[in-house]
């Protein structure tokens, strides 16, 4: 039986979904996860990271101490492939080191390259560089893969109550639009409906004034919470509003999968892609602030079962059916 060693950040339990997905498809699987933006972000090194005034320079060499441990693990299980969720703990020469010793590098960047620029680098050193965006994808020569759902996280709950009229789960600290928008989301939604925010607003650490004077604090829940909690509230949602970031031009945050999976409808930013995936108006998108409203309205009074767009993302779009295409372009 062939061997993965699974690589990415401790993010939202991505690297555990790919790992069960290759397990699927009869691989044994190893996982390390790393800490961003130094590893480990704790204790001391945590401390020190954040009085540094070099950041980069900081990074740099916790990236390079990280080297020969990650080494040492590829050693000790001899893996046929690596799979690396983004790669911005990895350096060139460690993937070069994995390739001259028999393995095959798989690079899926999870976020925009503008994010992590200095990943670009790594498109020499691997056998595919695949990117979740589109235009990504065409601008460095990387193959697209689009991200997916965990079909054993995001699922319907049966006998789920439809108690939440409106509902948002995402970060909003550092997107000056998504909390605009919301914002007159909530003005014009919130005498008649049930509104319920989820994700960080704002750090206390940060803007403590504001974290603290915050608007609509019965509504804005300022905390993250578990991929089973989000589940959970996408069942009892009537209509999951998602609003991609700028930079997002032409590819899927992973909501966009998971809301339909959970079985709820969705109201989401529109692009060319998103569009091709449901592409008879089983989720709503937009492109303007009245289209937004407008959707809503049409939800809120006729209702949706969100059937289709289930059916779509459990055929189409898991982390198995993502695996499935990569491995065979190997």
């Amino acid at each position: 039986m062939n061997k993965v060693l699974i690589i990415g950040p401790n993010y939202f339990g991505y690297t555990k979904s790919i790992a069960k997905a290759f397990v699927n498809l009869g691989w044994n699987t190893e996982v390390v996860d790393f800490d961003n933006p130094v590893h480990p972000f704790k204790g001391i090194n945590k401390i020190r990271f954040k009085l540094t005034s070099d950041k980069d320079s900081f990074k740099l060499e916790n990236r390079k101490n990280w080297q020969p441990i990650i080494c040492s693990k590829f050693d000790s299980i001899k893996p046929d492939l690596v799979f690396v969720l983004n790669g911005d703990m990895l350096l060139t020469d460690t993937l070069d080191y994995f390739r001259t010793n028999g393995a095959k590098v798989i690079i899926w960047m999870y976020d925009n390259i503008n994010r992590f620029p200095h990943c670009v680098d790594n498109i020499g050193h691997c056998d595919i560089f695949a990117c979740f965006d589109k235009e990504d994808a065409a601008r460095v020569g990387g193959v697209f893969l689009p991200q997916a759902c965990d079909a054993t996280t995001y699922y319907k709950i049966p006998g789920c109550t439809k108690d939440i009229d409106i509902l948002f789960v995402g970060l909003c600290w550092g997107y000056k639009a998504r909390k605009e928008l919301l914002a007159k989301v909530i003005e014009r939604y919130q005498s008649t409906r049930k509104i319920e925010i989820y994700g960080i607003w704002s750090y206390f650490s940060k803007d403590p004034i504001g974290c603290l004077t915050r608007p609509y604090k019965h509504i804005i829940h300022n905390h993250s919470i578990s991929t089973e909690t989000v589940n959970q509230l996408y069942n009892r949602a009537k209509l999951v509003i998602n609003i991609l970031h700028e930079e997002q031009k032409n590819g899927a945050n992973p909501k966009v999968f998971e809301i339909s999976r959970s079985g709820a409808y969705q109201i989401c930013t529109k692009n060319e892609y998103i569009a091709s995936v449901y592409p008879n108006e089983e989720i709503g998108l937009f492109e303007t602030e009245q289209e937004l409203f407008d959707l809503i309205d049409l939800a809120l009074k006729n209702g949706n079962d969100g059937n289709e767009s289930y059916r779509i993302v459990s055929e189409n779009h898991t982390f198995e059916k993502r695996i499935f295409f990569i491995l065979n372009k190997l």
